[in-house]
């Protein structure tokens, strides 16, 4: 499972409980295949649109989405190694967990994303990040995509999900650079600090005239990461 958070992951199961007496509210995202559940209208309407822009731009370097996509809208999920949780992907029941935006809210203004305050422009990248490891995941050659691939991708997705204007204030304020190559793109850089990662990841990929082949050479796993972790 793909945990995407103040550390936007990690790979451990967890079972979904559905309540037998109260069905579960179903949004369907127009043109889309993205189908959002127990989120209130306000919130269903941000997590369709940074699902729709996730979709959009890993469509244009020629990733498929799968067949349906599942987002489920919770007012917790459990902190991974101490920190709090935004949202989450979990492979094997194909299923999307993000917080609703007041949870979301509530857990960023005891720890700031990307020294943000949560707003819906930063909340929709949340979900383009999650959308993002759902996608990879149906993209993959190999047998699963490790950590750095999904998180490479994942935070590139999550970037360009973002207005222009958040986006240029979130790298104004930071002095992370661009990473030289992948063999700085490591998984313990990611677990020390995920967001410097994501800046790192996304400066890489501007950087270059192309990105695309890059990122196809993570889907078919011939990138070779630093051998620790």
């Amino acid at each position: 499972m793909h945990r995407c958070a103040l550390l936007l992951v990690a790979l451990l199961p967890f079972c979904v409980m559905a309540d037998a007496d109260e069905p579960p509210m179903l949004h369907h995202c127009p043109d889309t295949r993205l189908r959002v559940t127990d989120a209130e209208a306000a919130d269903a309407a941000l997590v369709c649109e940074g699902g729709a822009r996730a979709l959009q731009f890993l469509a244009d370097l020629g990733l498929r989405p799968p067949d349906t996509l599942r987002i489920r809208v919770v007012h917790s999920l459990p902190p991974l190694y101490g920190v709090g949780q935004l949202g989450s992907f979990d492979a094997s029941a194909d299923l999307i967990e993000v917080l609703a935006y007041d949870s979301c809210a509530a857990l960023v203004s005891q720890d700031l994303l990307f020294h943000q305050p949560l707003d819906p422009d930063l909340y929709l990248s949340v979900v383009a990040h999650e959308v993002a490891h759902a996608v990879v995941e149906a993209n993959y050659s190999g047998d699963a995509p490790c950590l750095v691939a999904q998180e490479y991708i994942a935070y590139i997705t999550q970037f360009l999900a973002m207005s222009p204007e958040l986006r240029v204030r979130i790298l104004n304020a930071s002095r992370v650079g661009a990473f030289a190559g992948e063999q700085q793109m490591s998984a313990m850089y990611y677990l020390l600090d995920p967001q410097a990662f994501g800046i790192a990841a996304y400066r890489h990929f501007e950087g270059q005239p192309d990105g695309r082949p890059f990122v196809w050479r993570l889907l078919r796993g011939e990138a070779r990461f630093p051998s620790m972790w």
